[in-house]
Formats: C-alpha cells, structure tokens, sequence
C-alpha cells in the first residue's frame, strides 16, 4: 500500500512543487482608502442612527492579504481577504443649517470584513515591472456597534438598546483597471479601481 501512496503524494504535489519553483505565486498585502462602505458611512443603517454625525476616531482603512497563482503569462487567479473598520463618536445636531454639532452622545464602532475571488490579467511584463488589471467579487459582512451614553437630550434618536449591534452582508466587488508591481521577489505596488480595496490602494507584494 506504501508502494502506491507515496508515488502517489509525490504526483499530486509535482504541480504545486513547479508553481513554487517558477515564481507562480504572489502575495499581497495592501492599503486602500475610499470604498464604498466608507463613502456610504455608517449613518441611518438600519434605519435607527438617521440624523447622527459620524466624528471618526480611528480608522484602519482597506487592509487586505491577497494570494494569486498565475496559470498562463497573462492570467492569475487567486483569493483576497481584508477588514475596514473604524471607531468615532456619535454626535447630533444638525451642521448644514447651524454650522456646528451641538452634544455627544456615544460613540460607535463599526467592524466590516470582506472575502473574494480575484483574477488578474498582466498588461505588460519585464524583469523589475509589471503592469497590470483585476477584477473580483466576494461577501463583505458588518456589525455596526452603537453606545449611547446615559439621559441623552429627549429630541435626540435613541437605539432600542445600549450597545446596540446592527449586523448585515451584502455582495461586493473590485474592478482595478490599472495596477503597477515594481521589484522581483519582493516589489512595491500602487493600484487605482473601484470596490471593497478602495480608490487607491498601495502595499507590498512578494513572489515565491
């Protein structure tokens, strides 16, 4: 049985082992800003937050770890997965008629996580260069997470409860019209599209 299973094993990895061995994989990690979730914001999902003001604290931006195997010159298909959280304080008032927000009355934290199939086409190639587009879709899920501190004014919206959790999915996609990689092994990039990885996205990516 031996005779036969390790044969085996050694036939079904021969593919991977060639992968490795011509540089047909590539890991990237990257940073976007401006996606549709934060152009969208936080304010009135759910119908219960409508006429608050997002202040944000802190943000983490697009962050995604993205793996491509490329199966021809041109082609690669690969796997993405990231986060796009942000934290802030619940404000009220209204700014466009007073010009200023009048109370804080909790703050907010909103957790968003993405998963997606991409694939990859290579425009033009060299050495040290490689220009490039993709193109993905996948899930992305959130939890909005809402506290309002206690004897908020009468006037003001209050959730059903404190903390107030209001979680959905929704499909979402990446379509990256242009890509630049700059190195060999290890290489800088700079990508400009539209989606879940924002306008503008820029990392560093890693070819083993």
């Amino acid at each position: 049985m031996r005779a036969i299973i390790i044969p085996l094993m050694l036939l079904i990895a021969m593919p991977f082992a060639r992968a490795f061995a011509q540089h047909h994989n590539e890991l990237y990690l990257s940073a976007g800003v401006v996606t549709p979730d934060e152009i969208s914001g936080w304010e009135g999902r759910g119908g219960i937050m409508t006429g608050y003001i997002s202040s944000p604290t802190l943000t983490t931006h697009a962050l995604f770890l993205t793996y491509r195997r490329t199966f021809s010159k041109r082609f690669s298909l690969g796997i993405t997965a990231g986060i796009d959280n942000e934290t802030g304080e619940l404000s009220y008032g209204n700014p466009k008629e007073t010009g200023q927000v009048e109370g804080t009355s909790g703050y907010y934290n909103v957790y968003t996580y993405t998963i997606a199939i991409e694939g990859s086409v290579t425009y033009f190639k060299r050495r040290y260069l490689k220009l490039y587009g993709c193109a993905g879709i996948g899930i992305t899920s959130y939890d909005d997470i809402y506290t309002i501190y206690p004897n908020p004014p009468s006037w003001v919206p209050v959730p059903p409860k404190s903390p107030y959790d209001y979680h959905e999915q929704h499909f979402n996609a990446q379509i990256t019209g242009f890509g630049i990689r700059m190195g060999r092994t290890i290489a800088g990039f700079f990508e400009v599209g539209y989606g879940y990885k924002g306008l503008i996205s820029t990392g560093i990516s890693a070819r083993f």
